[in-house]
């Protein structure tokens, strides 16, 4: 996988087989992928990802076009009386970290496993802790995606201070171990739970905010051929620099904020892409 930050928008390499790649490009909300023919989306891909001394893209027929909305949204409890929530139902990440899936499957581990205690011993424990077990790894992910995001579209947002931050994060990323190896352990899913008991308050008094947040996700385009050397951003550390002015597009737990929209083409060669959302055969 090789991320590519640029200021004309996000670019993305994720190769599927020697000769099948997933592309991503970030392009406007609403745009319509008719506006890109090939053309336009190699050439945007040769100028995000090219890198001084890499060997170029090598170009090929791209069989699938879409533009996916991105959303992030949580809803919070998980479980009201006797209907319990899971995976996409009560959480929804953007799919910049790759967490969704690992997330639906951590939802479903532990409400299999408080059924079966609760059905078999009468052991109410696990479902009454169900949500809060559960939430504890999802708003973990949900502000990794969201620091990586920023981290990915802050340098072409048009906004001279995202970019700033944005720029801050990457270099710190690229030249401190410590950062390097936070990121990883963050990206991998390392000692998730090693906040299990929650934050530590700051004082004797200091509340626990239970909110949820949304904000606005990247736009981008994509596509697919065999892997080549390009643009990397990087890895990024764990929490994002903090700022005094507003974070923009908070929201009420549950709601469904427009998110930019993202366009996927890929090129037929080898075994069908696995990725989600891609749809050629």
């Amino acid at each position: 996988m090789i991320l590519g930050v640029h200021p004309r928008g996000f670019a993305g390499h994720m190769a599927r087989s020697p000769e099948v790649t997933r592309y991503y490009l970030e392009v406007p909300a609403g745009d319509d992928p008719a506006k890109w023919p090939d053309e336009r989306v190699w050439s945007e891909l040769h100028t995000r990802l090219a890198v001084t001394g890499a060997e170029p893209l090598t170009e090929g027929p791209l069989v699938e076009k879409r533009v996916l909305d991105m959303h992030n949204y949580v809803t919070e409890p998980m479980a009201y009386g006797r209907l319990y929530l899971a995976g996409d139902a009560a959480h929804l990440v953007a799919p910049i970290a790759a967490k969704g899936m690992n997330l639906a499957l951590h939802d479903a581990l532990l409400l299999a496993d408080a059924f079966v205690a609760c059905l078999g011993r009468g052991d109410d424990s696990g479902l009454r802790g169900y949500s809060a077990a559960c939430l504890r790894r999802v708003w973990h992910y949900q502000e990794f995606s969201q620091w990586l995001a920023e981290l990915l579209h802050g340098p072409s947002s048009g906004d001279p201070f995202r970019a700033g931050a944005a720029k801050a994060r990457l270099r710190r990323l690229l030249h401190s171990p410590a950062a390097a190896s936070t990121f990883a352990e963050l990206f991998i899913g390392k000692d998730t739970d090693h906040y299990a008991e929650g934050p530590r308050p700051l004082g004797p008094s200091a509340p626990r905010p239970t909110v949820g947040r949304g904000g606005p996700s990247p736009r981008s385009l994509s596509g697919r051929r065999s892997t080549r050397p390009c643009a990397s951003a990087g890895p990024p550390p764990a929490s994002a620099p903090r700022s005094r002015r507003p974070s923009p597009g908070v929201r009420s737990a549950g709601t469904r904020p427009p998110g930019p929209r993202w366009c996927s083409g890929c090129r037929r060669g080898g075994p069908p892409p696995s990725a989600r959302g891609c749809r050629s055969r």
